[in-house]
């Protein structure tokens, strides 16, 4: 990227904050893709390695009064449902795990009554 890459980044930033009186969030974090979407910069690489538009996206973030508790009441509802889910997930995989070991017994026995010998998987 060019010196002048960086001075236009820097600048289209400068604008979409002049103009913003908030910030995407998206789980507790700052929303860079849809920021440099907002700004009308090519990708998120500028508000990462650009040293001027990490500092101003900084500044004007920590100008920003704090985010407000029903942003944390969704964070904890997501962590709650994130929770439950991998509960769920680890009861199936146990119950999956349960019914294979089951029908491996099942096709043993299927396998001595129909042709005498013993079933070979």
């Amino acid at each position: 990227m060019s010196k002048h890459d960086g001075e236009l980044n820097t600048r289209k930033l400068r604008k979409y904050l002049e103009g913003a009186k908030d910030l995407p969030y998206r789980d507790g974090q700052l929303n860079k893709t849809a920021i440099a979407r907002d700004a009308g910069l090519k990708d998120r690489q500028p508000l990462y390695n650009n040293e001027q538009c990490v500092r101003i996206l900084a500044e004007f973030n920590d100008k920003l009064p704090a985010r407000t508790s029903s942003a944390n009441k969704k964070e904890t509802a997501t962590e709650r449902k994130n929770r439950d889910l991998e509960t769920k997930n680890a009861e199936l995989y146990a119950e999956n795990q349960e019914l294979r070991r089951q029908l491996q017994k099942l096709e043993h026995i299927e396998s001595l009554i129909i042709t005498g010998r013993r079933y070979q998987p």
